[in-house]
């Protein structure tokens, strides 16, 4: 029967949440609460009378055994054996108290344990702190990677004050954690590296989120310490701490980011100085002084080709390159890792030259080294005295800076070839001009010389070089002793001539027309020759205006426009132009030429149509060649120089394809921008 008190007792200890276990001197059990029952998930019935070490979890009833004896090895029956190391009352450990924690293995979990010896037996609590346990141990996790990361983080409690900082918050605030827990938000400007605009800012957003008014903060901040100034982004949340409202705020050193984006700013900024240099020399002055003040890089140079001698020159450095390496060398083809990252196009770093083969000059104070190619141009190369000195960001900023000298420098190369051209085509022009002038003055003199032997044989040549005596049609047309027409500027070379004429002089009606058409040639070759010259005058032109001046120029030829462009143009030239046009139709023509002129529908541009006999097919390429006109024994150079004209002024003149029965040439002029109805 159980005595009364100890009823009491039992009843009082099924009332606690922590596992309870009575255990009897035989190692079983004698009675459990009802948390033990839940602990264990077996009914009270079923734990009582069983051994302790087939009930409770290994690890517990382990380290139970091994602080008050080893359960009695029972035989078949249940019985103890004498082999019971606690077989004997007087062997037993008494009245000892023993806590511990065990960490079991999984699925057993965490247990606090409290057990105390008496009258033989032992009384054991058990409380599961597996979820507790873990918690702890997800904490101290947490605890180390907040430690770990290269962020600060700093936590805040309700009151604003510190409540815990990492170890890169010391770096960042340039203040020891220990000083800095308890230290209240308004206070980091006095106990930080922070400045007063940046603590102000953090103070503001740390009531914003813990009063709620703001889910999160974002802003940056920056310090001013021993190592320079420091910029951080900060990002500041909601931390509910203890059950209040906390923050805590968690800062990103973005230092190195900001310099990065300072230098490639002022590397754009160079950029313009680079493109603004006139010559190769000054281009590589300006970006050896970059590569110096913004890069850091300040014993370094530029090699440029020297394509003749192909090798690589020294054309800029630094002060201190002259100072601490001297004469710089120039490296012939395969001389040192110059060459090697030259024809390879790649840049390259090196760590320390003493272990790299194929160094140029083996006893070289250089230690660290970058080579950056400038495209087909040349390198730019820096070094150090010390080794390990680059990084990939300056690999980067230099290939930028390298990148923009390789622009600048093609863009010297373009401008000084184009320069050369210009140069060159004067030249050429020049000369153009001076053979046409001698060419126009030695024929002008041939033809003062026939003058005057035309005119002692009594014949007299008028203005447009025909026999003032020759004989006029109804037409006004001057014909010889044959009545056949004789225009010098629209008949064939041998038109009109007959072996002799009226009063008996043999062949000058034909030397008058031969004449004539040697003095359209000579207009013909001085328009080519200054086609291309100096910008003449020019204004506003209606091209039917301009067609009717070209025909009256033009003999044997009627012009029609079908409608009236106009065009800015130099008047002189744009009639030329036309009456170049209008005389290779009137040239090819049996009778009189009807001609054609109008804005084309679907481009900007006017077209010349003739319904002469068209142009042979296998001839048509040839049209635009000086050379054609004179082989058909046309007057001029035709089409020619109409070609010449159009071109000077940005224009394309093509023959346009033969359609359907449409006879004749058609002459269509495009890109004529200026052109309006």
């Amino acid at each position: 029967m159980i005595d009364p008190d100890e009823r009491t007792a039992r009843r009082a200890l099924d009332g606690v949440s922590d596992a309870y276990v009575a255990i009897d001197e035989r190692w079983r059990i004698e009675w459990v609460n009802a948390a033990t029952t839940e602990f264990l998930d077996r009914p009270r019935e079923e734990l009582v009378g069983a051994g302790a070490g087939d009930v409770l979890p290994g690890d517990v009833a382990a380290a139970l055994r091994e602080t008050f004896g080893d359960a009695a090895a029972t035989d078949a029956s249940g019985a103890p054996t004498p082999q019971s190391p606690g077989g004997d009352a007087e062997d037993r450990p008494r009245d000892v108290e023993l806590e511990f924690r065990i960490d079991c293995d999984s699925p057993d979990g965490s247990f606090d344990v409290r057990a105390v010896a008496a009258d033989g037996g032992v009384s054991v609590f058990i409380r599961d702190v597996t979820d507790s346990n873990r918690l702890d141990r997800e904490l101290a996790r947490n605890a180390t990677i907040v430690e770990a990361v290269h962020d600060a983080v700093v936590t805040f409690d309700a009151d604003g004050r510190v409540t815990s900082a990492n170890q890169a918050a010391e770096g960042l605030f340039g203040a020891d954690r220990r000083a800095l827990i308890g230290t209240t938000v308004d206070d980091l400007a006095s106990e930080t590296t922070l400045d007063a605009e940046s603590a102000a800012t953090f103070a503001d957003a740390a009531v914003a989120v813990r009063e709620g008014a703001a889910a999160e903060r974002r802003f940056s901040v920056t310090c001013e310490g021993a190592d320079g100034r420091q910029v951080g982004d900060v990002q500041l949340v909601p931390l509910p701490i203890d059950g209040a409202d906390g923050t805590v705020g968690v800062i990103r050193d973005v230092t190195e980011r900001e310099e990065y984006d300072r230098v490639l700013t002022a590397l754009h900024d160079v950029s313009r100085r680079l493109f603004g240099a006139d010559d190769p020399d000054e281009i590589c002055a300006i970006a050896v002084e970059a590569a110096a003040n913004l890069l850091n890089l300040e014993l370094s140079g530029i090699w440029l080709l020297d394509e003749e001698r192909n090798r690589l020159d020294p054309v800029a450095a630094t002060a201190r390159t002259h100072d601490e390496i001297g004469g710089l060398p120039h490296f012939a083809e395969n001389e040192g890792l110059i060459w090697d990252v030259f024809r390879s196009g790649d840049a390259e770093l090196y760590g320390d030259l003493r272990e790299v083969p194929g160094v140029y000059n083996p006893d070289t104070p250089v230690r660290s080294e970058l080579i950056v190619p400038i495209g087909d141009c040349g390198v730019l190369m820096a070094g150090e005295p010390r080794p390990d000195q680059f990084d990939d960001t300056d690999l980067e900023l230099a290939g930028i800076l390298a990148a923009n000298v390789e622009a600048a420098l093609d863009r010297t190369d373009r401008e000084q070839l184009l320069r050369r051209r210009t140069e060159e085509l004067e030249r050429q022009r020049n000369r153009m001009e001076t053979v046409a002038a001698v060419l126009s003055r030695d024929i002008e003199r041939r033809l003062s010389a026939a003058r005057d032997a035309l005119g002692a044989a009594g014949v007299t040549i008028d203005a447009g070089g025909r026999s003032a005596d020759a004989t006029v049609d109804a037409d006004g047309q001057p014909t010889d002793a044959g009545n056949q027409p004789t225009d010098a500027e629209n008949q064939p070379a041998d038109a009109g001539r007959s072996p002799a004429s009226d009063d008996g002089v043999p062949g000058r009606a034909a030397a008058a027309e031969e004449l004539a058409i040697a003095e359209r040639l000579v207009a013909d070759v001085r328009e080519v020759a200054g086609a291309a010259g100096a910008e003449t005058a020019r204004e506003r032109v209606s091209l039917a205006d301009a067609a009717a001046d070209a025909a009256e120029r033009v003999d044997d030829v009627t012009v029609r426009a079908i409608d009236d462009p106009s065009v800015r143009v130099d008047r002189r030239r744009f009639v030329r132009f036309l009456a170049a046009l209008l005389r290779f139709a009137a040239g090819r023509a049996e009778s009189e030429a009807a001609v054609h002129v109008g804005r084309l529908d679907d481009r900007d541009g006017f077209y010349v149509a003739d319904d002469a006999p068209p142009i042979p097919e296998d001839e048509r390429a040839d049209v635009f060649d000086p050379e054609y006109a004179a082989a058909l024994s046309l007057p001029g150079l035709g089409p020619a120089m109409a070609d010449e004209i159009a071109d000077a002024n940005g224009w394309e003149l093509t023959l346009a394809p033969t359609e359907g029965e449409r006879r004749g040439a058609r002459f269509e002029v495009t890109g004529v921008t200026t052109l309006s109805r």
